[in-house]
């Protein structure tokens, strides 16, 4: 199956085919790509099932942002819902940031209104 996401990036597509695109991605940039994919669609092993689906996609949406604070994001090419995972940016912001790209250093985002010195940190 493919996710609402998915159907909405490639609406002209058939689901192999955004399947494919979705293991190339996987390869190039895990973290971008995983980040995507609903919790009850990672086949994360036989105790998955033990935890609610609340608490599975509570816990791993904070992993997933503990990750991306560790490793940071590239913002001329990383997708919304990554950057949205960016401690302190408000959904707003990360469309301002979509919309602002290309930028050509880090000091770029201090003249996206709303992006002030403390979200800069």
């Amino acid at each position: 199956s493919v996710t609402e996401m998915a159907n909405e990036e490639f609406p002209n597509d058939t689901a192999a085919a955004i399947a494919s695109v979705s293991i190339g991605r996987r390869y190039l940039n895990p973290l971008n790509e995983l980040v995507k994919i609903p919790p009850k669609s990672l086949g994360l092993g036989m105790y998955q099932h033990d935890l609610s689906e609340k608490v599975l996609d509570d816990k791993l949406s904070l992993t997933s942002i503990d990750a991306v604070a560790e490793v940071g994001v590239d913002v001329n090419s990383c997708s919304v819902t990554i950057l949205g995972k960016v401690p302190s940016l408000t959904p707003k912001l990360c469309s301002k940031i979509m919309q602002a790209r290309p930028l050509k250093s880090r000091n770029d985002l201090l003249k996206i209104s709303g992006f002030g010195p403390k979200t800069f940190q």
